[in-house]
């Protein structure tokens, strides 16, 4: 869960609403200030170009989607479906990885319990 205290700090460095550069895996608020650098392409690049592409982009877009619907942004209204597509990937790779004890598998729970927590 994000804390009041953490979103008012988010508020005062940052303009809502954010954006996601997908060319340059980039989130930048309203005013073009970079605000995120979404990180993962050398565990992502493993899983195949396509699929490590769209995995990363669904991050960028689902941090976007989170942050605006915290300040009261609606943007394309795809929050949900970009949550469901991450949560499905993250149980997927790890099943696949269940005796990976590297941080990519530890960085993924702490992703999916921290964003689906309901």
């Amino acid at each position: 869960m994000i804390s009041e205290e953490l979103l008012d700090d988010i508020e005062a460095q940052f303009k809502p609403p954010f954006k996601y550069d997908s060319f340059g895996q980039m989130i930048f608020d309203s005013q073009s200030n970079f605000v995120l650098d979404v990180r993962g392409w050398g565990y992502l690049e493993r899983l195949g170009e396509r699929r490590a592409i769209s995995i990363q982009n669904g991050f960028g877009n689902l941090v976007v989607d989170l942050l605006n619907e915290k300040f009261g942004y609606r943007d394309s209204g795809n929050a949900n479906q970009t949550k469901d597509l991450i949560a499905g990937r993250i149980r997927d790779e790890h099943r696949k990885h269940k005796n990976l004890e590297d941080w990519p598998k530890i960085a993924a729970a702490k992703i999916y319990s921290s964003l689906f927590k309901k």
